[in-house]
């Protein structure tokens, strides 16, 4: 993404939930501000809630002075989205020149790289993305620039014709694969990705492997995991075992006894942390995003997940699950069913906070 955004020629648009003026964040900024100067459009916009007190006054005066706009979504500062504090967006999105995209788990900080002071290490899952699915990742961007205050822009530049499109044809070895875009978020009626993830796992066939750093699921995604366990497809799930928030880590123990009994599959990731989100079904469908498995990210928070209807990305995703397979720690029936009863009772309490974390 550096090498990319440093090869920018127009315009460079990026939406991230947390953004830290760190090692990592100021790297980016030196990029910004060179690309700037060469007359390269900036714009950026922050989490209120997620980047709050993580971008200094120093790195803000930096990006004014470059003349690179920079916009707060729901910025918790303003008296008039007091009452849409508890909403986030969660998305992280870069769009260079209309032409490649990236989007996935990763935010902008040092520790979605190495870990940071906290963790020995730090497992993500990120897309690099061109073609026409970047044109929808843009639109996203601009509707987000528009809720964040800024106006709305329609200009074609944002929107370049694709080469394939110029010529009639694909480059030689070009893939084209099929890619579908999924957003959701408190604005709207239908829960999409929670219905997405619903339907991918209620229609397998074989397997189901999912990854998600937490997991608070409702109802439904509980049901559907066991149900297709029961069917006789092997589902797999796996979160982190080195938690960054304690109270959605034991919550999460509460759900685990009733899976194990339908047959499903639980892996402890412990080398690091753990911060994927990503489903693969079957060897032939897979979906990578930002939300997690969890009911803040089904009904709370912005989110968006990219589908990708290829077989070989899902079996490059189901190697990479194995690998991470290597890393974990599977969590047995006795490890659940034997647990202290105080240990229940820190498990049972933590899951009553479970729909707002």
């Amino acid at each position: 993404m550096l090498a990319d955004l440093a090869g920018a020629r127009s315009s460079i648009h990026m939406e991230y939930f947390i953004w830290k003026s760190d090692d990592l964040g100021n790297r980016i900024l030196d990029i910004l501000v060179e690309r700037a100067r060469a007359g390269v459009e900036i714009r950026l916009i922050f989490d209120g809630v997620g980047s709050f007190l993580r971008v200094s006054r120093t790195y803000k005066r930096r990006l004014h002075q470059a003349g690179i706009e920079y916009r707060t979504f729901l910025d918790p500062k303003n008296f008039l989205f007091g009452r849409l504090i508890n909403y986030r967006n969660h998305r992280k999105i870069t769009v260079i020149d209309g032409r490649i995209g990236y989007t996935g788990g990763m935010n902008i900080g040092e520790e979605y790289i190495s870990g940071g002071a906290r963790f020995s290490g730090w497992r993500d899952t990120h897309l690099r993305l061109e073609g026409g699915v970047v044109r929808l990742l843009q639109e996203v961007f601009l509707l987000e620039w528009h809720n964040s205050g800024a106006g709305l822009l329609r200009d074609a530049r944002f929107f370049p014709a694709l080469s394939a499109e110029r010529s009639g044809e694909r480059k030689p070895g070009e893939p084209r694969l099929p890619v579908q875009v999924v957003c959701s978020g408190p604005d709207s009626a239908w829960d999409s990705l929670k219905l997405l993830f619903f339907t991918l796992i209620s229609n397998a066939n074989e397997e189901v492997l999912i990854q998600s750093p937490y997991f608070i699921p409702d109802e439904s995604i509980q049901s559907a995991m066991e149900t297709a366990a029961l069917s006789g497809v092997r589902v797999r799930f796996m979160m982190t075992g080195v938690p960054d928030k304690r109270i959605a880590f034991w919550a999460a123990h509460t759900y685990f006894e009733r899976m194990l009994k339908a047959g499903v599959e639980i892996l402890l990731y412990e080398s690091g942390f753990f911060h994927p989100k990503m489903i693969a079904v079957d060897r032939r469908i897979a979906t990578v995003g930002t939300a997690n498995l969890d009911i803040r990210s089904f009904q709370l928070n912005y989110e968006l997940n990219v589908v990708i209807y290829d077989r070989d990305t899902a079996r490059r995703l189901q190697r990479q699950f194995d690998k991470d397979a290597g890393r974990c720690r599977r969590i047995g029936f006795n490890d659940i069913s034997g647990q202290r009863a105080l240990i229940r009772l820190r498990n049972s309490v933590s899951r009553m906070f479970a729909p707002l974390l």
